[in-house]
């Protein structure tokens, strides 16, 4: 029971750290952004250009805290940690209807997100539009992020990173020691 308790705790403060960053609308500094560019192929620099600044300043801290924990990490390992939310391009939330998707998917039985997030966001289903379209582009950020970054020829690593990072451990097909190190960046 803690052990769920406890997962909840850690989740609500990363949450709420992301939230209160999200508020600056200020990109990261030329120093970072130069940094990640150079780490990024040019499929996945006009990726990044397109990122929401705060989404922009959470992947720089991430890619920054794996170069630290991983000194002489590989171009798509950084590319990785960097473009890991870049899903999050195809919804086009801001900050408060993110807070809202957030507590909505929350609030729906585990067993159902999946099956409704899928289905909402496929816009070639029958009236898929607007808010539920929107809503399931949110919750399938992964998923979609990979094929954002399939499509801009992206390392493997990092088009899989991209699509996993919500996945439980043991249905990971990267490198769990790389995967472990990016999602403990992730979640500080």
């Amino acid at each position: 029971m803690f052990g769920v308790v406890g997962t909840r705790i850690t989740q609500g403060r990363h949450l709420a750290k992301r939230f209160f960053a999200s508020l600056s609308s200020d990109r990261p500094s030329t120093a970072d952004d130069q940094w990640i560019r150079a780490n990024l192929t040019s499929g996945e620099e006009e990726l990044w250009g397109r990122m929401d600044p705060a989404d922009q300043r959470h992947s720089v801290q991430v890619a920054r805290d794996v170069e630290r924990a991983l000194p002489g990490a590989d171009r798509a390992v950084i590319a990785a940690a960097a473009l890991h939310d870049v899903g999050k391009l195809v919804c086009g939330y801001g900050t408060f209807a993110r807070v809202f998707a957030t507590l909505f998917w929350g609030a729906i039985p585990a067993p159902f997100r999946s099956r409704f997030a899928f289905g909402w966001a496929d816009r070639q289903g029958p009236g898929r539009m607007g808010v539920f379209r929107r809503l399931g582009e949110y919750r399938i950020h992964p998923e979609l992020g990979r094929d954002l970054l399939v499509a801009a020829g992206s390392d493997p690593f990092t088009a899989n990173w991209a699509a996993e990072h919500h996945t439980p451990t043991d249905r990971w097909t990267v490198d769990p020691q790389l995967g472990h190190v990016l999602k403990e960046c992730d979640d500080d």
